[in-house]
Formats: C-alpha cells, sequence, structure tokens
C-alpha cells in the first residue's frame, strides 16, 4: 500500500446547496442498493471522427440502482482514460457500477479517439476539444431528455457531475472551465473555425451544458485562470510524481510524446481553487511514480473519497431549512455591512447553540455562544472586506446564510 495523504483543501459547504435529506447513509454509503441495472449503448450524438473519416456516433452506458423508487437523482458522467490514444467506456465501468449502487445514475461515455498526426500542440489540442465537446453533447442528452422525453433516467439536472480518468479526466475539466471563446488559444484560432466553440457540435443542440461538479482523477487543465471565483467544484486524486499527467505546471508527454503543452495537474489546479473560493478537495498520493495507481491500489478509497465528496455538496441538509423545524431559523441584516450586522433568530433553545463565521477557504474566524433567543450582533473589527459565512447551530442542527462585509 503506498503512503497516502488528504490534503485538507476542502471548502466549507453552505447548505444553500443542499437537495436532498440523506439521512439514510443513500449517495455516501458502498453497497447501499444490493445491485445495479445497466442500459448499454445509449446513443446521446454524434460527430466527425478524429481521423476525419465521416461521421461517428456516440454512446453511453447508463448504471442505475436496482429497485429504485426516486425518480430525481445525481448523475455522474464518466470518461475513461488512454492518453487519447485508446481505451473505451467500459474502462469506468467498475466506478459505475459502485455509484450507482450508492444511488447514483451512473454513466460511462464515449469520445473521439485517436489523437491525430502530426502530434504537435494543436492536433493534442483538437483531441482534447473533441473530448470536452463530447462529454458536454452527453450533459446535454440529459436535460433534453428531463424535458422532452419524460426523464427516463430519472436525472435531477440540477445535480450532473463530469469526470474521468487522466485523458477522460482532462476532457471532463476543459468541459467544466474552458467556457469561453476568448480562453481559445491564439494558436488554435485557425483551426477552431467550424468546431462549435467551447460547446461544440456533437449533439443536442439548444440544452444547457451545465454541471454541479468534476471528479478529477490524475487530469490537468490548459490554464488554471479559467477557474474563476466560486466557480464549479472539483474533487482530485493524483499520485505526486506522475510521469504522465504533471502534478504540478508543466509541459505533458504522456507516453513520451511530446505535446508542446504546458499544463497544470491537481496541484495548481486546486491552488487556484483556494485562491477563487472554489470548493474543492485533494488527495494527494505520496511518493507514487504510477499515473491512477489508486483506482488499482486503493479501489475502495477512490470511491468513498469521491462519493463523499459529492454527497457533502447536497446532503448536508434538508433541502428547505425554513420548513425543518429542527433547523434553526435566522436572518442576517444589513447585508452587505459596513462595520456590523445582527443575526436575528428563533427556535434557539438548545443547549449547545452558537454562532461561527467562516472564511471563503472555510476557517472559522469568529465564534460566539448564543445567550439571548432573539439576536446577535457581530462587528467587522478587523475582518478584511469580502464574502463569509454564518454558521448558526443549535444541538448538532445548522444552518449557514452568507453576508457580504464591506
Amino acid at each position: 500500500m503506498k503512503n497516502l495523504l488528504t490534503i485538507g483543501l476542502s471548502l466549507f459547504c453552505f447548505s444553500v446547496f443542499a437537495q436532498y435529506d440523506c439521512s439514510s447513509g443513500r449517495y455516501k454509503t458502498r453497497n447501499f442498493f444490493a445491485g445495479f441495472d445497466k442500459t448499454l449503448a445509449v446513443e446521446f450524438g454524434e460527430n466527425t471522427a478524429a481521423n476525419g473519416s465521416g461521421p461517428q456516433k456516440l454512446y453511453m452506458d447508463v448504471f442505475e440502482p436496482t429497485g429504485d423508487s426516486e425518480t430525481k437523482r445525481p448523475a455522474v458522467i464518466m470518461a475513461f482514460g488512454g492518453t487519447f490514444i485508446n481505451g473505451d467506456r467500459t474502462q469506468v465501468h467498475p466506478i459505475a457500477e459502485e455509484l450507482a449502487k450508492m444511488g447514483y445514475v451512473a454513466v460511462a461515455v464515449d469520445y473521439r479517439i485517436p489523437v491525430q498526426p502530426p502530434f504537435d500542440k494543436v492536433e493534442w489540442t483538437l483531441a482534447v476539444m473533441r473530448g470536452m465537446h463530447d462529454i458536454k453533447a452527453a450533459v446535454r442528452y440529459f436535460y433534453k431528455d428531463a424535458k422532452t422525453n419524460g426523464n427516463v433516467f430519472g436525472v435531477d439536472t440540477n445535480n450532473i457531475f463530469i469526470g474521468g480518468a487522466s485523458s477522460g479526466a482532462i476532457s471532463a475539466l476543459h468541459a467544466a472551465y474552458f467556457d469561453k471563446q476568448s480562453e481559445v488559444p491564439s494558436y488554435m484560432l485557425n483551426d477552431t473555425t467550424g468546431l462549435g466553440g467551447p460547446e461544440g457540435h456533437s449533439g443536442n443542440a439548444g440544452y444547457s451544458s451545465d454541471v454541479a461538479g468534476v471528479i478529477n482523477y490524475s487530469g490537468a487543465i490548459g490554464d488554471t485562470l479559467w477557474i474563476e471565483n466560486n466557480d464549479i467544484p472539483i474533487v482530485s486524486i493524483h499520485d505526486d510524481q506522475d510521469p504522465t499527467v504533471p502534478y504540478d505546471t508543466r509541459e505533458i508527454a504522456p507516453n513520451g510524446f511530446k505535446t508542446g503543452l504546458t499544463t497544470s495537474g491537481s496541484r495548481d489546479i486546486t491552488a487556484r481553487c483556494e485562491n477563487t473560493g472554489t470548493k474543492n478537495d485533494l488527495h494527494t498520493v505520496l511518493n507514487s511514480t504510477g499515473h491512477v495507481s489508486y483506482v488499482v491500489d486503493d479501489f475502495d478509497f477512490t470511491i468513498e473519497f469521491t462519493a463523499d465528496f459529492l454527497s457533502s455538496l447536497f446532503c448536508d441538509a434538508p433541502s428547505s431549512i425554513a420548513e425543518n423545524s429542527s433547523y434553526p431559523s435566522f436572518e442576517v441584516y444589513p447585508n452587505p455591512a459596513k462595520n456590523q450586522f445582527t443575526i436575528n433568530f428563533q427556535n434557539i433553545l438548545g443547549k449547545e447553540s452558537k454562532v461561527e463565521m467562516l472564511n471563503l477557504t472555510g476557517q472559522i474566524v469568529r465564534t460566539q455562544k448564543i445567550t439571548s433567543d432573539q439576536s446577535v450582533t457581530i462587528d467587522k473589527e478587523s475582518l478584511s472586506p469580502g464574502i463569509y459565512f454564518i454558521r448558526l447551530t443549535n444541538d448538532g442542527a445548522s444552518t449557514t446564510r452568507k453576508v457580504t462585509l464591506l
């Protein structure tokens, strides 16, 4: 077993994102369902083949928990690895099967390969763009299905996650964060004509490609600046001495191919997330020269770490705090606030009641016990201007609101 280290870079998840009551353990617990049902070779799109020979149909395999009565469930779309040279969607079937048994709709998806000669930076970038276009088409498929076809697979389109391993993760990262025409590198401008910009032409045009989070197994991104303030949450796992996809920032040279492309791996993606207030978590496999080693060496941990992060986005509290009397209700005013603000609350009757103020990195910067049954006033004092979260806790139940200090 390799030496494993979880780097504590997970930002605080505030309850406005919560949408499900997961107190039963669903979405967090391995084998919550006894099995899974699979629907193979679902066509979700079509685009010109990587070698330009003609149209290529795109397929996905969909896994659902057996006997599930829920009609709207989070979906995870996973893309295979293979250096944009080989591989197929069956490679991520084991991951999809495990997630389906936890209650997710899990999808193993196609994207067009292989990269084409002369294997220069233009061709490698085109390979990435094909991957991101095809993943976005798969996302749009579920939006379209929910709107026009009765939502056959029971997907909650507010909670669609994309991810993959190696080149699949690279494709997913770019599908999530490479979302503006202005981000196209100058050397690609002439080569992207007709490709459809960031969205592409792989299918289901006119529907959203918005996602709720990214799963990054040893992937990298062309420019971390594409990750903007409070951007899409991301969970990452990476070997710290990965010889294929860099853990840090340097030229990517898969299987010895010189690409001419400088990319940023999970370490620097995480640093950018910290700087932009983007929720994230990173698990680093220390002293490992492997590439996606953990999927083989520690598969159980990989699944559990991933599901723990995903579920934190929608399972931390009931969807409507105001309608659940066990969760404390409160208001913050004025908001934005210049020098001080007041927290006006109700139903604070427990023995352990407190107010905590957290910054965007999840650090607690103020704590105050509640001794009144009406309100608490917080002074700005030495706090810097910016966005903070106010967490009110009463006998283990908590509610969070956002406040802006001027």
